[in-house]
Parts: structure tokens; sequence; C-alpha cells
């Protein structure tokens, strides 16, 4: 397994923590989500934490990965970051909806991808 490969993991193993939290914090729904500042607070920090590791990825892997779209991922950390007094709740809601879901499914198969590369010794480049 190359170096960055085994980076890419850690990185990709922080996304899925995260999203993990996010699911969790998110299960009693949108109503819930809307009305309680402090999981609204816990959703926020944890996009953060995704798009810094989604931006900590290596080239090799988000190129080889486009669909996933890891740019715009990293580029809504930094909105997050520096335009946080324009946050929408509802965009929040709705990335946690209809984005988180599908990043969780292409995470765990880039996962399995590098873990099935380190075994059978391909570089997947």
């Amino acid at each position: 397994m190359k170096s960055h490969d085994f980076e890419d993991s850690v990185r990709l193993t922080h996304i899925l923590e995260s999203i993990d939290a996010i699911r969790e914090y998110t299960r009693e729904g949108r109503e819930a989500f809307l009305s309680d500042r402090m999981m609204q607070d816990a959703v926020i920090r944890h996009l953060t934490i995704i798009g810094e590791a989604a931006n900590s990825l290596s080239i090799d892997l988000t190129d080889r990965y486009t669909h996933v779209g890891f740019r715009g991922i990293a580029d809504l950390r930094n909105f997050i970051v520096h335009e946080y007094f324009r946050i929408s709740l509802e965009t929040i809601w709705e990335i946690v909806e209809e984005h988180v879901p599908n990043l969780q499914l292409d995470a765990q198969q880039i996962q399995r991808d590098l873990r099935n590369q380190h075994i059978t010794g391909r570089s997947g480049s």
C-alpha cells in the first residue's frame, strides 16, 4: 500500500465517522434538527471535518473518483468556515438528506477498493 493510500484510508475513515455522527444526530428528522441549535452545531462541525478530510485526500484518489465531487465537499467546508454567517439550515438539512448518504456509500466503496488494491498489489493508477 502506497503511503498516500494509507493516508487516504485514514481520511476516508474520518469522513465515515463524521457521517455516522451526523446520521445519529439527525435521526429524529428535520423539525428536530431545525429546532435544536446544539444539533445544528454538531452537524455543521462534522460537515467541516468531512470537508477538511476530503481536501486532504491525494490527487491520485480524487482524480480516480471524480464522480464523488470531493472539490465541492471541500468548498462546503470553506463556505462554512469563512461564510458562517450565511449558512442556511435548510441547505444544511438538504445536504444531510440528499448528499451525505451517497457520500457514505462512495467512501465505503473507495475504502474497499484501497483494501483490494493492497491485497492484490495493484496500484489502481
